[in-house]
């Protein structure tokens, strides 16, 4: 799971807590990137920022299904 936190000052609604305690708990399956400055439409802002993360996401789960088999 890739969450993309977007946060612009001030934050409406807060989730950087929630967030970061679901990633400590699936570290391998979850990529939290906290995304300063920008909207709710990340990917619009920050399509070079997305797509660098959804790479990493990529390279996660490519590399847990090495590991299952």
């Amino acid at each position: 799971m890739l969450i993309i936190d977007p946060q612009r000052d001030p934050d409406d609604e807060p989730m950087t807590d929630q967030n970061e305690r679901l990633a400590r708990m699936h570290p391998s399956l979850v990529v939290h990137r906290v995304y300063p400055q920008t909207g709710h439409a990340a990917w619009r802002e920050r399509p070079d920022w997305v797509l660098r993360d959804a790479t990493e996401l990529r390279r996660r789960v490519l590399a847990a299904e090495v590991r299952r088999e």
